[in-house]
């Protein structure tokens, strides 16, 4: 994972970069009273993940060589979660100096408590999207179901939405510390 993260030209870095600094002022404008931006912040977040989890990915597009490995396939891509969640650490430092700048000391240490759930959960987010429609070829299992178009596009609305569901619960913190606030 390490090698794949230390490849990303810093065209990628800027763009994570920024993508973490708009998380954090939606953040700040949910806090403030726009509740709907904590959707945009979990957005940025599940995007910021997409590209963190790059390794992950790479494991997914390569099936045949997952499958000759000698573990099992779930602790395998959960290793591969370990250094993008790592490397998504200054990241989340950059989100709460950005809310520093922005609200002042008193919010940054508010956001150095909710930075790390947020953040992650985000990239749970993108880690569902990556990993839900990825083949396994050792299974033996492999069924056809007939559904009627009704319930078959439900079903594909349903997948494709969980993963952005996922990362709006993890930006959805903010509320809750506004609620208390």
């Amino acid at each position: 994972g390490w090698h794949s993260l230390l490849r990303f030209p810093v065209s990628r870095l800027l763009r994570m970069s920024m993508m973490a600094i708009g998380a954090a002022v939606c953040q700040v404008a949910a806090f403030d009273g726009t509740t709907a931006l904590f959707l945009v912040s979990g957005g940025l977040l599940f995007l910021l993940g997409m590209e963190a989890l790059e390794p992950l990915s790479q494991e997914i597009d390569q099936p045949d060589r997952m499958s000759s490995l000698p573990h099992e396939r779930g602790a395998l891509l959960l290793r591969h979660t370990a250094a993008p969640i790592l490397a998504l650490l200054p990241f989340a430092a950059l989100a709460v100096a950005t809310v520093a700048v922005l609200k002042g000391s008193g919010a940054a240490a508010l956001a150095a408590v909710l930075v790390l759930p947020t953040i992650w959960a985000g990239a749970a987010g993108a880690a569902v999207s990556i990993v839900k429609d990825a083949p396994d070829i050792t299974s033996s299992a492999v069924e056809q179901t007939m559904m009627p178009p009704e319930m078959s596009g439900m079903t594909t609305i349903v997948r494709m939405l969980l993963p952005l569901v996922v990362s709006a619960i993890g930006s959805a913190g903010v509320l809750a510390v506004r609620a208390a606030h």
